[in-house]
Formats: C-alpha cells, sequence, structure tokens
C-alpha cells in the first residue's frame, strides 16, 4: 500500500548513518501524523495542540517556517475571542517562532 511505503521512507529517514534513531526526526514525524490525523478527524483541539508541538519543536532546531504556517493556519481557524489556555499559548508563539 502506498501509506505503508510512505510510512516507512519517512521513518528510514529519520535514523541516522549508523541505523540509530534520530529522535528530533521521529518526534516530528509523529507530531506531524498527529495534525493530519486530527485533522482528519476535524478534532480541533487536538490539531492545534500537536501543531503547537511541532512549532516548538522546529524552533528549537532552527526549522520552523513549515511549522509555524500550519500553528498559524490551525489558531487563525478558531474565534479571536475564544479563551482556550492552548489557544492562547499558540498565538504567543507565533510572533516568535520566525
Amino acid at each position: 500500500m502506498l501509506s505503508d511505503s510512505i510510512n516507512t521512507n519517512a521513518t528510514s529517514a529519520a535514523e541516522n548513518s549508523v541505523g540509530r534513531p534520530n529522535f528530533v526526526a521521529l518526534t516530528r514525524l509523529c507530531f506531524h501524523r498527529a495534525t493530519t490525523r486530527a485533522r482528519a478527524q476535524q478534532a480541533r483541539l487536538f490539531e492545534l495542540n500537536a501543531a503547537r508541538d511541532l512549532a516548538l519543536l522546529s524552533a528549537d532546531a532552527d526549522d520552523s517556517t513549515e511549522a509555524r504556517e500550519r500553528l498559524r493556519c490551525v489558531a487563525d481557524w478558531f474565534p479571536a475571542a475564544l479563551d482556550v489556555r492552548v489557544l492562547a499559548e499558540s498565538r504567543g508563539l507565533l510572533p516568535w517562532t520566525g
């Protein structure tokens, strides 16, 4: 199946040259999968949590452009007046993750 080969290739790419796992890449892959699955299930708060964590991880690795845009798209879906802690944290991350 195509999705199985994509998952295998992505997991293989998350290993270093010695065959040991690259935990940052594996973590990034897990957060990416979590955002994709949450979006498919229309679970916006779960998607927001995963996108926020992905943006934090990517900012630490100096590779935050895609993660920041994903977070911005998810956070912008919510109304501005909504008072939810994870949303406030996510919106607070947006100015400094770039």
